[in-house]
């Protein structure tokens, strides 16, 4: 497991806490947990669903820039000709691109 995604993963389960985790990863898995102020150690559940949650929030996040910065351009474009031009040749690469990012990123 990653040290960033333990740290998100905590802030998670502690929004309110400044997340300063000392810990030990042993087989993946967090075996010591030290912070007196986030209270006890969580359960293997609350670590994994907090840590789905996270990971699903990145995911969510780089969907939305991939839409940002790779298909908005082509979107601008093929409407724009859609309209102007009443040329449809654009959407097919916009609509390619939109498929592309959901593979690459998808929801589940």
């Amino acid at each position: 497991m990653r040290k960033d995604l333990i740290a998100f993963t905590y802030k998670k389960l502690f929004p309110n806490a400044i997340v300063d985790v000392d810990y030990r990863i042993m087989d993946g898995k967090v075996v010591v947990w030290n912070d007196a102020k986030l209270g006890p150690q969580p359960t293997d559940d609350q670590i994994a669903q907090a840590e789905n949650e996270v990971i699903a929030e990145q995911w969510i996040s780089q969907r939305v820039s991939a839409y940002v910065e790779e298909a908005d351009p082509l979107a601008f474009e093929a409407l724009f000709d859609h309209f102007a031009r009443q040329d449809d040749t654009k959407l097919n690469a916009w609509v390619a691109k939109i498929n592309e990012i959901k593979t690459r990123y998808p929801k589940s």
